[in-house]
């Protein structure tokens, strides 16, 4: 990983993935910016004053139908470990989906405040930081067990469109179902160990939305059929122990492929992206 000095340099290197820069000032707040090539497109670590970030762009990346994707995870880990130990850049590339990729950090514990609260100035930072522009698309977060806690701090914002809960309803059942309440929102729930919250918030969901389940998640998207893509919450029981939810490549990219994301131009060699 080569570290990346003038801002030229880094902006040119993205230039080619996304098109013209579009930061004023894109290292504001930044201490430091690492690039290098992976998975077939371009990840950049940046250091924040809230903690690092890890973004990925996929090689096939087009800004005009782009949308912005979020993964964080949950307790006993950082995001650096994270981000490489779960090969979280190459497990979003099976999605095929057309995204900014974008990774924060998290508490490793419930000691710890969430790092990022604010998801706005969370995109701002990457796009500045990649002078890139913004993307228009829709906006998915896919957090994992303790991660519950940021997405908690993140349902008001008005430009988040999807949550992927990844075995993570711990509590805060009323703010998830005041989310998926809103026009146009839509929830996905995976429970595993987390079965005690999931199945009482399903049923309870059932009173007044439309709710979808699977008994198990299918190894190919084109298994979640459109009714359940497009219902205001899609249920599925795990079939896969919490850590291998993330730690193989059975849970991330399939629900990614399923999300509200498009698919890049050009698809990739893996069979999961539909």
């Amino acid at each position: 990983m080569g570290r990346v000095g003038p801002l030229l340099a880094l902006a040119l290197a993205m230039v080619a993935l996304d098109g013209p820069a579009a930061a004023a000032d894109p290292l504001a707040g930044i201490s430091d910016v690492v690039s290098e090539p992976l998975a077939g497109g371009r990840h950049v670590r940046l250091v924040t004053a809230h903690g690092p970030v890890h973004a990925w762009i996929p090689g096939d990346y087009r800004s005009e139908r782009a949308g912005i994707a979020l993964y964080v995870h949950g307790y006993f880990t950082d995001v650096d470990r994270a981000f490489t130990e779960h090969k979280l850049a190459e497990q979003f590339r099976k999605s095929g989906r057309n995204a900014l990729f974008i990774v924060p950090e998290a508490p490793a514990g419930g000691n710890q405040v969430v790092a990022f609260a604010d998801l706005d100035d969370l995109v701002l930072q990457v796009r500045e930081a990649l002078a890139i522009a913004r993307p228009w698309g829709p906006v998915v977060a896919m957090v994992h067990s303790g991660g519950y806690r940021t997405a908690r701090a993140w349902l008001d914002c008005p430009n988040l469109d999807q949550v992927i809960l990844l075995d993570a309803l711990y509590g805060d059942e009323e703010a998830f179902s005041r989310f998926v309440h809103r026009p146009s929102k839509s929830l996905v729930v995976v429970g595993a160990d987390t079965l005690r919250w999931t199945e009482p918030f399903e049923r309870e969901a059932r009173r007044d939305l439309t709710v979808r389940a699977l008994d198990q998640l299918p190894g190919d998207p084109a298994h979640i059929d459109l009714a359940a893509r497009a219902a205001p919450v899609l249920y599925l029981r795990a079939q896969f122990t919490h850590m291998d939810l993330v730690e193989s490549d059975k849970a991330i990219p399939i629900l990614f492929a399923a999300s509200r994301l498009g698919p890049v131009f050009a698809r990739p060699s893996a069979a999961v992206a539909r």
